[in-house]
């Protein structure tokens, strides 16, 4: 509670529960590929998929080469959506509950995020999975300081 000089006492005004910013994300789980957002929660990673392809399409478009090629690949995997912008975790849970090819990591689940020249990976629950993207800089340096909150494992280049 809050005093003022003129007036009965005043609650303090409700705290909203934090916003979580989305990063784009490719994930792959054996020859599957989805496309979506990864979210950094308090205790958990989501990853929200906004389009499922697949890595057989990636691999036949590359080794075909040129324009047929690329359409092919274009069409088999097209990059991640549009991001939606901060949301809060309730809304982010129920997405990735309601979504196929969304995960829902726990922090205590994962045993390590690797983001080095030629490994692109999260073990999470004994599996690996796959990041034929990558992570651009600005999530390699919020995943590492989270992962360091959480006593996860890293490898290569998380920042600061």
């Amino acid at each position: 509670m809050q005093p003022t000089p003129d007036g009965p006492v005043q609650p303090y005004p409700p705290s909203a529960p934090p916003a979580l910013f989305p990063y784009p994300l490719a994930i792959q789980l054996k020859m599957s590929r989805f496309y979506g957002h990864l979210f950094l929660a308090a205790n958990r990673l989501y990853f929200v998929c906004d389009k499922a392809g697949s890595a057989w399409g990636q691999a036949i478009g590359m080794g075909l080469g040129g324009a047929i090629g690329g359409a092919i690949a274009g069409l088999a995997t097209p990059g991640p959506g549009q991001s939606p912008g901060m949301v809060d975790e309730m809304t982010v849970y129920n997405a990735a509950s309601s979504r196929e090819g969304s995960l829902i990591m726990e922090a205590r689940d994962i045993s390590m995020i690797k983001h080095t020249i030629f490994w692109r990976l999260i073990k999470w629950q004994g599996k690996t999975i796959g990041l034929p993207q990558g992570m651009d800089k600005e999530l390699r340096v919020a995943i590492g300081h989270w992962a360091r909150h959480h006593n996860v494992k890293t490898k290569g280049g998380f920042g600061p």
